[in-house]
């Protein structure tokens, strides 16, 4: 599938985490809706697939970004970084927006 036509599908997929993010607020019907892991799965697979196409090593590019953002916001990169579930941090079942605290 050419690039253009995997950008739509992105595009799609974005949609349907935001339609998954207000079922979990409970702002909109959830009967159709994906369950957030499975709509983040959905647009990181997108992502992934695109920046493949494109010849971007992803994780080179997200250490990149997170030192851009941790200089424009004067803070250390490790403050970026979500935290790594544990004991005393369970991951949660990925549908409950209040299961994992906000870093």
């Amino acid at each position: 599938m050419p690039p253009d036509q995997r950008f739509i599908c992105l595009t799609e997929e974005l949609g349907e985490l935001g339609h998954a993010l207000l079922a979990a607020r409970g702002l909109k019907s959830s009967s159709n809706d994906e369950p957030l892991d499975v709509a983040f799965a959905g647009v990181l697979f997108e992502l992934l697939v695109l920046a493949s196409l494109y010849g971007v090593d992803v994780e080179q590019g997200y250490e990149r970004g997170l030192t851009k953002l941790a200089d424009r916001w004067g803070l250390d990169i490790e403050a970026l970084r979500p935290p790594e579930p544990g004991p005393d941090r369970p991951a949660g079942d990925g549908n409950d927006p209040g299961s994992r605290e906000r870093w």
